[in-house]
């Protein structure tokens, strides 16, 4: 409670204000991150654009931001990257564009924010596959593979959270809540055991991406 004397000598009690989550700050790295990933996403969304030189080279400059921030192996994560589909790469780079948008729960847009849910429903829709807006959806027994079978861009998570997976150890792109934001981290050993892997793209006939996706 508040109390509050005035000069009468009567006393005031009024409820205490709720205490707001505390916003962790944006690092000059996730901001760096941000933007390759964004200038990376239209060259990866181009026919035959994931082998192309110039994106390859974006591509090794947001792998080197991500490796350096997450203190992973350089040389693995390029190579999950560049053994991935094209269509996983650009929902890599369509997520990694937003790190640093705010978490905002129902939410799915770079202008007003993501839940977990939303973001990794927001990195495959732009990268052309449509896929569920729930948790529960999204890791549905549809979606479902083993974690030896996943690669970078799966999604994986638990009832609670979903993650989109960078490739190696463990290392994600989320949204999570608690005064967050869109960030990569990595999953903790805690919360590993339990993990459901899924892949959008399971059971999908192959076709193009870009705008015929």
């Amino acid at each position: 409670m508040i109390v509050i004397c005035v000069s009468m000598g009567c006393v005031l009690s009024v409820p205490s204000p709720i205490k707001a989550e505390a916003v962790i700050e944006v690092t000059k790295t996730e901001k760096e991150i941000a933007i390759q990933a964004a200038l990376a996403y239209p060259m990866v969304r181009r026919e035959d654009g994931h082998k192309r030189p110039v994106y390859i080279w974006r591509r090794g400059k947001v792998a080197e931001l991500v490796a350096k921030y997450l203190r992973l192996d350089l040389v693995r994560l390029e190579d999950a990257w560049n053994k991935a589909p094209r269509v996983h790469q650009a929902a890599i780079m369509a997520g990694l564009s937003q790190v640093g948008k705010p978490y905002v729960f129902g939410e799915e847009s770079p202008t007003k924010g993501f839940d977990c849910s939303g973001f990794t429903w927001y990195a495959w829709h732009t990268a052309g596959v449509k896929i569920p807006r729930t948790i529960a959806s999204q890791l549905s027994e549809k979606y479902r593979i083993n974690p030896d079978k996943a690669r970078a861009g799966s999604v994986l998570g638990r009832a609670s959270h979903v993650y989109l997976y960078l490739g190696i150890d463990y290392a994600v792109v989320a949204s999570p809540l608690g005064g967050r934001h869109v960030t990569i981290r990595i999953v903790i050993k805690d919360l590993r055991k339990d993990l459901i892997w899924s892949d959008p793209t399971k059971g999908l006939v192959a076709r193009p991406i870009a705008a015929n996706y």
